[in-house]
């Protein structure tokens, strides 16, 4: 990936030695290869009924299974999260799309049986809420009776007060009063309701039930008429085929996932990376934004995590710690071997690399996953409002990283010269990448509100500027990190399958619901503690993020808790909503860094021998916490 890069070689010499230790353990993968393979047959070939959940189809079956098998596979590393993913879309294209193998297409409901499913759906709905009209009509009918008995009783009394007054009318009305109460009482008593009703309630709840049987009793006159228009079509002609509804996802919307809005962005980004290095304008930036940073040991420490974040708010994470670790190794090599500082120095490029990827939403993969599942929910994030919220979080981040890493490696070198070799090419093509990403962050940050350009659009920007201009080249595709897109498509496919559900456009009714909803109705997420399941779902994220992929994690949570999100319903609102919830999962999996092979940059690193995997754990594990802890924070209590 990015032959340009000046890092190059280390980052192929990475990759090398995972292809080769993938190959020594290949007896053991095939073993759990063929494990996972037997679990996702047996839960794809169980009874559906063992499930236990209502409304379950063959097709959500299948959809479980290979969400099993994706987990599994992503969790184990048994292949490459890029080629789980394939198998998982290519699966899934012949096992539960519209263009499955034709054995597999069984399930069908005919419209006759979708409009009599409607019409029974809607009648037990309407007789639901009519009891539940009925019970706040009861409970409103017996606190108005019991006032008036009251203020009746009250005006008795003050009439008996009072000599030879006239207590006739007063002692009838009293009597007429309690006769309506008793009444009321009864009639609330004949509904078995429980003593502690929330009577400030009570109207509002009213209010709600009358509005429900309305809607409900529109929809049930909706499918009458269907019925009747219906049956009246099948009369006039008897041969014509009935229509008929299937639970199966159009081929269309999963291939679709390959070209999703999201990916476009993705490969924008990668081809401003490519134009910056072609023309060196990367190592002119370093150079650049190095030099206020003078020579002191210290603030060269700030200097190079503070750039590198930079970098990798636009640039691959990966790509920026193997460019700026080509800057930093002779600058490693000449300091003295018994002191700590180089170790400092080694750990801030993937410490930069990997926070700094949060700052944008371009800057990892498990930003756009979270964001692409909440624009689909109608919850979109702009990339000037990530970026407001992000930065200012990011860079206090960043500083508490350079103040630990100062404290746990310090210096017994006082000063640094840091020599940056190789010079800009001044031409046509430079001037060409200089304003193409300007324009490009420009429309990024501000050409939605201004424009209506949408972010997805402005990423191809730099793509036709490039293409137009000579930079990018048919070899310049080739260095596109077609893996990690490919490894995301995979998830958003499986989001695209787990989201998927058929309503009938004549009734409105929904036909086959989809499997998140189902697990939604089937799971009772009301007694669940949000708070808790936030915090969770962050602990679980980033201990799966230090040891698989950051994307695969993301990809195999994403889905799962935008489920969760949707059956916790306003609970959440009060700590940020379902987007501190997602937004969340991506923080997670950006500060988890414990391991060499928790993440490219921190692998990187520890290939340059400067670093020992217990020193990368003890930063590793005090940032991602500090992180989680300022992440949810930040989330609850100010929102995104």
């Amino acid at each position: 990936m990015f032959k340009n890069f000046p890092g190059y070689r280390l980052l192929e010499k990475i990759q090398k030695n995972k292809s080769h230790k993938r190959q020594r353990k290949l007896p053991l993968n095939a073993i759990k290869l063929i494990f996972i393979v037997a679990i996702t047959a047996i839960i794809a070939l169980m009874d559906t009924e063992s499930f236990g959940i209502d409304g379950l189809t063959v097709v959500h079956q299948r959809i479980i299974a290979l969400f099993v098998f994706a987990a599994l596979m992503w969790l184990t590393e048994t292949l490459p999260s890029w080629v789980t993913s394939m198998i998982v879309v290519t699966v899934m294209l012949l096992t539960v799309s519209t263009s499955a193998v034709s054995t597999l297409r069984t399930e069908k409901t005919t419209k006759s049986e979708a409009l009599t499913k409607a019409y029974d759906k809607y009648s037990k709905e309407l007789k639901s809420v009519k009891v539940e009209k009925s019970k706040a009509l009861a409970i409103i009918n017996k606190m108005n009776a019991e006032e008036r008995y009251n203020a009746a009783c009250i005006k008795l009394e003050e009439l008996n007060s009072v000599e030879d007054a006239d207590i006739t009318n007063a002692t009838f009305e009293c009597e007429f009063a309690k006769s309506e109460f008793d009444n009321a009482c009864e009639a609330l008593n004949s509904l078995n309701l429980k003593e502690d009703i929330d009577t400030t309630k009570v109207k509002e709840n009213f209010d709600k039930a009358l509005d429900k049987y309305n809607v409900v009793s529109e929809k049930l006159k909706r499918v009458e008429v269907q019925q009747k228009l219906y049956s009246a079509e099948k009369k006039a002609d008897p041969k014509k085929e009935e229509k008929a509804f299937t639970p199966y996802v159009p081929f269309k919307d999963i291939l679709g996932c390959f070209a999703n809005p999201t990916i476009m962005l993705f490969i924008g980004g990668f081809v401003l990376a490519i134009g910056l290095t072609k023309v060196k304008l990367d190592v002119a930036l370093a150079r650049v934004l190095l030099k206020p940073f003078g020579t002191n040991s210290n603030v060269v420490l700030l200097g190079f995590i503070l750039v590198t974040a930079i970098f990798s708010a636009f640039v691959s994470n990966t790509a920026t710690a193997a460019m700026m670790l080509a800057f930093l190794t002779p600058v490693l090599k000449s300091l003295p071997a018994d002191g700590k500082g180089r170790i400092a120095l080694a750990l801030a490029i993937p410490v930069g690399a990997n926070l700094g990827g949060m700052i944008t939403p371009i800057g990892t993969p498990p930003n756009m996953i979270a964001l692409d599942y909440l624009s689909s929910q109608g919850m979109g994030i702009s990339f000037v409002d990530w970026t407001i919220r992000m930065a200012p979080f990011v860079i206090i981040l960043l500083v508490i990283a350079w103040m630990l890493l100062r404290f746990m490696f310090p210096f017994k070198q006082k000063q640094i010269k840091i020599e940056i070799e190789g010079d800009i090419k001044w031409n046509y093509q430079t001037w060409a990448v200089i304003v193409a990403f300007a324009v490009t962050i420009f429309m990024w940050m501000f050409g939605t509100d201004l424009w209506g350009v949408d972010t997805n659009v402005v990423a191809m920007i730099p793509i036709a500027i490039f293409c137009a201009t000579g930079i990018l080249t048919r070899r310049d595709l080739e260095e596109i990190n077609w893996s990690v897109l490919w490894m995301v498509a995979g998830g958003f496919a499986l989001g695209v399958a787990l989201n998927y559900k058929v309503t009938d456009p004549d009734t409105g009714v929904v036909i086959y619901n989809s499997l998140s909803n189902i697990v939604v109705n089937s799971v009772p997420f009301d007694n669940f503690s949000p708070l808790m399941v936030m915090i969770l779902a962050g602990l679980i994220c980033f201990a799966f993020s230090n040891f698989i992929s950051h994307s695969a994690a993301t990809s195999l949570l994403v889905p799962v808790l935008g489920v969760v999100a949707g059956g916790l319903g306003t609970a959440l609102d009060g700590f940020g909503g379902p987007q501190a919830m997602l937004v969340g999962i991506a923080i997670a999996s950006s500060v988890s860094m414990i391991l060499p092979i928790s993440t490219p940059p921190n692998a990187i690193a520890h290939s340059t021998g400067f670093i020992q995997q217990k020193d990368m754990m003890k930063v590793g594990i005090l940032i991602g916490l500090i992180g989680l802890v300022l992440g949810y924070g930040m989330l609850i209590f100010i929102g995104f």
